[in-house]
Protein backbone atom coordinates (compact mmCIF):
# COMPACT_ATOMS: atom_id res chain seq x y z
CA UNK A 1 0.00 0.00 0.00
CA UNK A 2 2.61 2.59 0.98
CA UNK A 3 4.77 1.47 -1.88
CA UNK A 4 1.34 1.95 -4.27
CA UNK A 5 1.06 5.59 -2.75
CA UNK A 6 4.93 6.65 -3.65
CA UNK A 7 4.70 5.16 -7.43
CA UNK A 8 1.55 7.40 -7.42
CA UNK A 9 2.98 10.66 -6.06
CA UNK A 10 6.07 10.27 -8.02
CA UNK A 11 4.08 9.88 -11.22
CA UNK A 12 2.05 13.33 -10.34
CA UNK A 13 5.08 14.92 -9.89
CA UNK A 14 6.59 13.67 -13.20
CA UNK A 15 3.48 15.13 -15.09
CA UNK A 16 3.02 18.42 -13.48
CA UNK A 17 6.74 18.99 -14.08
CA UNK A 18 6.29 17.99 -17.73
CA UNK A 19 3.18 20.13 -18.07
CA UNK A 20 4.46 23.44 -16.68
CA UNK A 21 7.67 22.65 -19.30
CA UNK A 22 4.95 22.74 -21.68
CA UNK A 23 3.50 26.06 -20.58
CA UNK A 24 7.20 27.41 -20.46
CA UNK A 25 8.34 26.65 -23.83
CA UNK A 26 6.63 28.42 -27.24
CA UNK A 27 5.64 25.86 -29.11
CA UNK A 28 4.33 23.32 -26.71
CA UNK A 29 1.81 25.33 -24.56
CA UNK A 30 -0.79 24.16 -27.00
CA UNK A 31 -0.38 20.95 -25.04
CA UNK A 32 -1.99 21.93 -22.41
CA UNK A 33 -4.80 23.88 -23.61
CA UNK A 34 -7.29 21.03 -22.06
CA UNK A 35 -5.98 21.40 -18.63
CA UNK A 36 -6.30 25.35 -18.51
CA UNK A 37 -10.00 24.75 -19.48
CA UNK A 38 -10.39 21.60 -16.65
CA UNK A 39 -8.49 24.38 -14.45
CA UNK A 40 -11.03 26.86 -15.36
CA UNK A 41 -13.97 25.27 -13.38
CA UNK A 42 -12.20 25.56 -10.37
CA UNK A 43 -12.45 29.54 -10.53
CA UNK A 44 -16.62 29.29 -11.36
CA UNK A 45 -17.72 29.75 -7.90
CA UNK A 46 -15.25 33.25 -7.60
CA UNK A 47 -17.99 34.39 -10.55
CA UNK A 48 -21.25 32.54 -10.16
CA UNK A 49 -21.36 33.25 -6.73
CA UNK A 50 -21.59 36.75 -6.86
CA UNK A 51 -23.46 37.02 -9.79
CA UNK A 52 -26.24 35.62 -7.75
CA UNK A 53 -26.01 37.79 -4.82
CA UNK A 54 -26.04 40.94 -6.88
CA UNK A 55 -29.00 39.28 -8.55
CA UNK A 56 -27.98 39.08 -11.87
CA UNK A 57 -30.03 35.65 -12.94
CA UNK A 58 -29.08 35.99 -16.80
CA UNK A 59 -25.62 36.25 -16.17
CA UNK A 60 -25.47 33.29 -13.05
CA UNK A 61 -27.12 31.09 -16.16
CA UNK A 62 -24.78 31.66 -18.94
CA UNK A 63 -21.77 31.34 -16.45
CA UNK A 64 -23.07 28.02 -14.82
CA UNK A 65 -23.10 26.69 -19.06
CA UNK A 66 -20.53 28.07 -19.80
CA UNK A 67 -17.97 26.51 -16.91
CA UNK A 68 -20.43 23.33 -17.53
CA UNK A 69 -19.21 23.03 -21.20
CA UNK A 70 -15.31 23.19 -20.17
CA UNK A 71 -15.89 19.64 -18.95
CA UNK A 72 -17.37 18.36 -22.46
CA UNK A 73 -14.65 20.75 -24.21
CA UNK A 74 -11.45 19.58 -22.69
CA UNK A 75 -12.20 16.19 -23.07
CA UNK A 76 -13.09 16.54 -26.74
CA UNK A 77 -9.89 18.57 -28.10
CA UNK A 78 -7.79 16.64 -25.88
CA UNK A 79 -9.22 13.33 -28.12
CA UNK A 80 -9.67 14.98 -31.01
CA UNK A 81 -5.51 16.33 -30.70
CA UNK A 82 -4.26 13.56 -28.99
CA UNK A 83 -3.50 15.18 -25.74
CA UNK A 84 -4.87 12.78 -23.63
CA UNK A 85 -2.48 12.32 -20.03
CA UNK A 86 -3.04 10.59 -16.94
CA UNK A 87 -2.63 14.05 -15.53
CA UNK A 88 -5.57 15.54 -17.23
CA UNK A 89 -7.91 12.64 -16.40
CA UNK A 90 -7.42 12.94 -12.96
CA UNK A 91 -7.28 16.92 -12.65
CA UNK A 92 -10.89 16.33 -14.76
CA UNK A 93 -12.25 14.42 -11.90
CA UNK A 94 -10.79 16.95 -9.07
CA UNK A 95 -11.99 19.76 -10.73
CA UNK A 96 -15.61 18.58 -11.25
CA UNK A 97 -15.93 17.85 -7.59
CA UNK A 98 -14.69 21.51 -6.60
CA UNK A 99 -17.23 23.06 -9.50
CA UNK A 100 -20.12 20.86 -7.93
CA UNK A 101 -19.07 20.71 -4.61
CA UNK A 102 -18.63 24.07 -3.95
CA UNK A 103 -21.96 24.93 -5.91
CA UNK A 104 -23.54 22.83 -3.67
CA UNK A 105 -22.93 23.68 -0.88
CA UNK A 106 -23.35 27.34 -1.38
CA UNK A 107 -27.01 26.88 -2.66
CA UNK A 108 -27.26 24.00 0.37
CA UNK A 109 -27.81 27.51 2.56
CA UNK A 110 -31.53 27.70 0.96
CA UNK A 111 -31.84 24.05 0.45
CA UNK A 112 -30.46 21.86 2.80
CA UNK A 113 -31.46 19.01 1.27
CA UNK A 114 -28.31 19.47 -1.22
CA UNK A 115 -26.63 18.65 1.68
CA UNK A 116 -27.32 15.10 1.03
CA UNK A 117 -26.18 15.04 -2.43
CA UNK A 118 -22.92 16.67 -1.58
CA UNK A 119 -22.38 13.86 0.84
CA UNK A 120 -22.86 10.91 -1.96
CA UNK A 121 -20.58 12.73 -4.00
CA UNK A 122 -17.80 12.53 -1.09
CA UNK A 123 -18.39 9.10 -1.07
CA UNK A 124 -17.59 8.54 -5.00
CA UNK A 125 -14.60 10.82 -4.35
CA UNK A 126 -13.28 8.38 -1.76
CA UNK A 127 -14.12 5.10 -3.94
CA UNK A 128 -11.91 6.81 -6.71
CA UNK A 129 -9.08 8.03 -4.56
CA UNK A 130 -8.61 4.93 -2.67
CA UNK A 131 -8.33 3.13 -5.41
CA UNK A 132 -5.45 5.40 -6.93
CA UNK A 133 -3.89 5.09 -4.15
CA UNK A 134 -3.93 1.41 -4.11
CA UNK A 135 -2.20 1.51 -7.78
CA UNK A 136 -5.72 0.98 -9.71
CA UNK A 137 -6.77 3.43 -12.48
CA UNK A 138 -10.28 4.08 -12.01
CA UNK A 139 -11.88 5.07 -15.28
CA UNK A 140 -15.21 6.97 -15.70
CA UNK A 141 -18.22 5.30 -17.03
CA UNK A 142 -20.91 6.53 -18.99
CA UNK A 143 -23.21 6.64 -15.99
CA UNK A 144 -20.17 8.71 -14.08
CA UNK A 145 -20.58 11.14 -17.11
CA UNK A 146 -24.49 11.25 -16.84
CA UNK A 147 -23.97 11.53 -13.21
CA UNK A 148 -21.04 14.97 -13.63
CA UNK A 149 -23.98 16.12 -15.80
CA UNK A 150 -27.01 15.83 -13.53
CA UNK A 151 -25.27 17.09 -10.59
CA UNK A 152 -23.93 20.68 -12.46
CA UNK A 153 -27.48 21.29 -13.51
CA UNK A 154 -28.78 20.78 -9.76
CA UNK A 155 -26.35 22.94 -8.69
CA UNK A 156 -26.99 25.45 -10.68
CA UNK A 157 -30.72 25.11 -10.13
CA UNK A 158 -30.09 25.04 -6.15
CA UNK A 159 -28.82 28.27 -7.33
CA UNK A 160 -31.43 30.05 -8.91
CA UNK A 161 -34.07 28.56 -6.99
CA UNK A 162 -34.53 31.91 -4.29
CA UNK A 163 -34.06 34.23 -7.79
CA UNK A 164 -37.08 31.86 -10.27
CA UNK A 165 -40.14 29.57 -9.27
CA UNK A 166 -38.50 26.48 -9.93
CA UNK A 167 -38.78 24.00 -6.78
CA UNK A 168 -40.34 21.35 -8.80
CA UNK A 169 -37.46 21.31 -11.38
CA UNK A 170 -35.18 20.85 -8.29
CA UNK A 171 -36.93 18.54 -6.51
CA UNK A 172 -37.15 16.42 -9.69
CA UNK A 173 -33.48 17.24 -9.91
CA UNK A 174 -32.71 16.07 -6.98
CA UNK A 175 -34.16 12.84 -6.97
CA UNK A 176 -32.52 12.00 -10.37
CA UNK A 177 -29.18 12.87 -9.19
CA UNK A 178 -29.86 10.98 -6.51
CA UNK A 179 -30.58 7.91 -8.17
CA UNK A 180 -27.72 8.39 -10.53
CA UNK A 181 -25.20 9.26 -7.88
CA UNK A 182 -26.16 5.39 -6.22
CA UNK A 183 -25.92 4.01 -9.28
CA UNK A 184 -22.31 5.36 -10.04
CA UNK A 185 -21.57 3.95 -6.39
CA UNK A 186 -22.97 0.61 -6.87
CA UNK A 187 -21.04 0.70 -10.33
CA UNK A 188 -17.70 1.84 -9.16
CA UNK A 189 -17.64 -0.60 -6.24
CA UNK A 190 -18.34 -3.28 -8.66
CA UNK A 191 -15.64 -2.89 -10.61
CA UNK A 192 -13.12 -4.08 -8.05
CA UNK A 193 -14.42 -7.29 -8.40
CA UNK A 194 -13.61 -7.31 -12.16
CA UNK A 195 -10.38 -6.21 -11.88
CA UNK A 196 -9.51 -9.08 -9.58
CA UNK A 197 -11.28 -11.58 -11.91
CA UNK A 198 -8.97 -9.66 -14.90
CA UNK A 199 -5.84 -10.42 -12.48
CA UNK A 200 -6.25 -13.67 -11.95
CA UNK A 201 -6.99 -14.75 -15.96
CA UNK A 202 -2.95 -14.97 -16.41
CA UNK A 203 -3.03 -16.94 -13.71
CA UNK A 204 -5.79 -19.31 -15.03
CA UNK A 205 -4.17 -19.54 -18.38
CA UNK A 206 -0.90 -20.36 -17.38
CA UNK A 207 -2.18 -23.47 -15.19
CA UNK A 208 -3.50 -25.63 -18.33
CA UNK A 209 -0.63 -27.08 -19.76
CA UNK A 210 -1.81 -29.90 -21.16
CA UNK A 211 -2.59 -28.22 -24.31
CA UNK A 212 0.89 -27.87 -25.12
CA UNK A 213 1.69 -31.65 -24.02
CA UNK A 214 -1.38 -32.42 -26.50
CA UNK A 215 0.11 -31.16 -29.07
CA UNK A 216 3.49 -32.60 -28.23
CA UNK A 217 1.55 -35.98 -28.23
CA UNK A 218 -0.05 -35.62 -31.61
CA UNK A 219 3.58 -34.55 -33.47
CA UNK A 220 5.17 -37.58 -31.91
CA UNK A 221 1.81 -39.62 -33.13
CA UNK A 222 2.45 -38.06 -36.82
CA UNK A 223 6.22 -38.84 -36.48
CA UNK A 224 5.74 -42.28 -35.62
CA UNK A 225 2.74 -42.81 -38.39
CA UNK A 226 5.20 -41.27 -40.68
CA UNK A 227 8.03 -44.21 -39.79
CA UNK A 228 5.79 -46.67 -40.14
CA UNK A 229 4.59 -46.04 -43.74
CA UNK A 230 4.98 -49.15 -45.61
CA UNK A 231 7.54 -49.10 -48.36
CA UNK A 232 6.81 -50.24 -51.72
CA UNK A 233 8.09 -54.04 -51.55
CA UNK A 234 5.61 -53.83 -48.65
CA UNK A 235 2.74 -52.79 -51.18
CA UNK A 236 3.29 -54.79 -53.79
CA UNK A 237 3.37 -57.87 -51.56
CA UNK A 238 -0.15 -56.97 -49.74
CA UNK A 239 -1.06 -56.58 -53.35
CA UNK A 240 -0.26 -59.81 -54.62
CA UNK A 241 -2.04 -61.07 -51.62
CA UNK A 242 -4.98 -59.47 -51.66
CA UNK A 243 -5.13 -60.28 -55.55
CA UNK A 244 -3.90 -63.51 -55.15
CA UNK A 245 -1.28 -62.94 -58.20
CA UNK A 246 2.06 -64.64 -56.30
CA UNK A 247 3.84 -65.13 -59.45
CA UNK A 248 4.49 -61.36 -60.49
CA UNK A 249 8.24 -61.07 -61.56
CA UNK A 250 10.60 -59.91 -58.94
CA UNK A 251 12.73 -58.36 -61.72
CA UNK A 252 9.61 -56.43 -62.44
CA UNK A 253 9.33 -55.27 -58.78
CA UNK A 254 12.65 -54.24 -58.43
CA UNK A 255 12.14 -52.18 -61.45
CA UNK A 256 9.75 -50.61 -60.12
CA UNK A 257 11.14 -50.12 -56.65
CA UNK A 258 14.37 -48.29 -58.50
CA UNK A 259 11.91 -46.18 -60.35
CA UNK A 260 9.70 -45.20 -57.81
CA UNK A 261 13.12 -44.08 -55.79
CA UNK A 262 14.49 -41.65 -58.69
CA UNK A 263 11.49 -39.99 -58.31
Amino acid sequence: MYEDKKKVFAEYKKEISEALNDLKTRGRRHRQIPNVLTLLRMTAPFFIIPSILVGNVALSIGLIAGFSLTDAADGFIARKFNLTSDLGKDLDAICDKIFAGTLLLSASISNPLLLFNLGLEGIISAINAKKKLQGENPKSTMMGKIKTWSLFTLAGAGLLTPCLPITNVLNTLMVTTTGLQLLTIASYSKKKKGKDTEELKPILKEEPSTTIDHEEEKEKEKVLTINKEPTLEELIEMRDFLTGNKKVKVEKNKQLTKRYRNE
